[in-house]
Order: structure tokens, then sequence, then C-alpha cells
């Protein structure tokens, strides 16, 4: 599990977050007016690779992040 947090320094905010785990997919999560967050998000978590037939979370291998502009400060 992981959490992202973007400085306003950066004038950044995600709008996806692909978590990857190995041969297991991919948790894809989305930040953006259909899910109340039209501008993005600055901070999530915990975030999670997808879950394993056994039951647990499966060893992330990537993590991809999908920035847009922003005025956050």
């Amino acid at each position: 599990m992981f959490s992202f947090s973007i400085p306003g320094s950066a004038h950044r905010a995600a709008v996806r977050v692909t978590a990857t785990g190995g041969t297991a997919g991919s948790s894809v999560f989305t930040y953006d007016s259909s899910n109340g967050h039209p501008g993005g998000i600055a901070a999530d978590g915990p975030l999670h690779a997808p879950v394993k037939s056994n039951g647990k979370y499966a060893h992330l291998t990537r993590i991809d992040f999908c920035l847009k502009p922003t005025n956050y400060s």
C-alpha cells in the first residue's frame, strides 16, 4: 500500500494513478468530475495494487501518475 502527496509549489494535480502488481494486473484510481474531483487531487492514500486470488495485495511493480497543471498552492 502507498500514499502520495504533491506539494502545492509543483502546481500539479493527479487525475489518474495506476498501481501495477506484476501479473495480477493494475488498479486504476481516477480523480475527475465523475467522482467529485474535477480539478484532480493533490494527495490520496492508502492505495494498492490489485488483490490476488489468495486475497492478498499483489506486490507493487510499477506506479504511474497522470498529472495536470493546477492552481493548487
